[in-house]
C-alpha cells in the first residue's frame, strides 16, 4: 500500500460527436467537483457543427481538439493522449455528469493502491430514480462473449465500498499515464463498444487490476451521441463482438463461441430483423459480421 497526500493533475478526456448539449452539461458538472486540480480536454470527431466556440465560451481554459475526421471512441481518446499531461488520465463520456465526489475518491483510491490499473465508478441512470447501470461487472463468457453488469437496475444505495472486477465501464475510467505508456493505449480498430473490455484483458495480463469504486458515482444519460437500437450499434457491437473473441481467445479457446455466434446468435439475430422488417438493422447484421472476411465491408 502507497498514501500520498499531493495532489496530482488529473487530465479529463471526453470526446464530442454531435453532442454538444451533452459536452456543455458535462463541462458545467465538473465545476461542482470537489477535487481542484484537473485539466479538460475535449476531442471533436468532426461534428457536423464545431462546439469550440461554445466550450471556450464557457470554459476558456478547456482545450479542444478537432480531430478533421471520426476516429471513434478508442481513436479519439488516443489523439488526446499526447496533450495530457496529468500523472493521471480520466477518460469519460460526454454523456454524463459527474458526482461533486466522484473524482476526488477515484483518485484517492488509485493513490492507495499500488497494483491498479484502471478505476471505474458507480454508473447510475440520470433519468431514472437511482437505479443502476454498473457496479462491477462479471467475467465474459467465452461460449457467448457476453457479460452481466453487476446490480443492473438496481438500487443504487445496495452497492458501496472497492471491488475487484474483470472490466471497467468505457464510460468513465481513470487510468495512470504510466500505465497507458506500458501497456499501449485502446486498439483504434474496434472504434465503437468492446475496446474497453479489450485494453482492460490487456492491462490485467500485464499484471495489474481493474476495479470499480462503488463510493464515486456518475449519472449516465445513456447512449445519446449513438441512439439505443441505432443500424451503427448493431454493426459495431457483431463485427466487435467477434474481433474481441480473436483478440483474446484464439484458437482453439475460440471454437465454443463460434459455434455458438454462428448456430444461435446470428441466426435469432438475422430472423428478428427480417421479421420486424428492420432492412437497415439486417443490413448491419450482416456487414458487421462478413467484414471479418471481407475488410470493404464497412459501415
Amino acid at each position: 500500500m502507497e498514501h500520498s497526500t499531493r495532489l496530482p493533475l488529473v487530465s479529463i478526456v471526453t470526446i464530442n460527436y454531435n453532442s454538444k448539449k451533452e459536452t456543455l452539461e458535462l463541462i458545467k458538472s465538473l465545476e461542482g467537483t470537489t477535487f481542484e486540480n484537473w485539466e479538460l480536454i475535449v476531442v471533436d470527431n468532426a461534428s457536423e457543427e464545431s462546439p469550440l466556440k461554445d466550450i471556450k465560451k464557457l470554459n476558456p481554459s478547456v482545450t479542444v481538439i478537432e480531430s478533421g475526421q471520426n476516429l471513434g471512441f478508442a481513436g479519439g481518446n488516443n489523439l488526446a493522449l499526447r496533450h495530457c499531461k496529468g500523472e493521471y488520465i480520466f477518460f469519460v463520456n460526454n454523456d454524463t455528469e459527474l458526482d461533486s465526489n466522484c473524482l476526488s475518491t477515484l483518485v484517492k483510491t488509485a493513490q492507495h493502491l499500488t497494483e491498479v490499473a484502471v478505476i471505474s465508478p458507480k454508473f447510475q441512470y440520470y433519468h431514472s430514480d437511482g437505479l443502476l447501470e454498473y457496479a462491477g461487472c462479471t467475467n465474459i463468457n467465452r461460449f457467448t462473449a457476453r457479460n452481466r453488469a453487476i446490480g443492473h437496475l438496481e438500487k443504487s444505495e445496495k452497492y458501496s465500498g472497492l471491488l475487484e472486477t474483470h472490466y471497467a465501464h468505457g464510460g468513465g475510467m481513470l487510468v495512470p499515464k504510466r500505465i497507458i505508456e506500458e501497456v499501449g493505449p485502446m486498439e483504434a480498430d474496434f472504434f465503437l463498444y468492446y475496446e474497453e473490455m479489450d485494453w482492460c484483458e490487456r492491462i490485467r495480463r500485464a499484471g495489474y487490476k481493474v476495479y470499480c469504486q462503488r463510493d464515486a458515482l456518475i449519472y449516465h444519460k445513456e447512449s445519446a451521441s449513438v441512439g439505443k437500437m441505432s443500424p451503427l450499434k448493431t454493426y459495431y457491437m457483431n463485427r466487435n463482438r467477434i474481433l474481441f473473441m480473436k483478440r483474446n481467445y484464439p484458437f482453439p479457446k475460440i471454437i465454443p463461441f463460434f459455434f455458438f455466434y454462428s448456430f444461435v446468435s446470428f441466426p435469432k439475430n438475422f430472423l428478428g430483423y427480417m421479421i420486424k422488417g428492420k432492412q437497415k438493422h439486417l443490413r448491419a447484421l450482416y456487414r458487421g459480421v462478413f467484414s471479418h472476411l471481407n475488410s470493404k465491408l464497412t459501415y
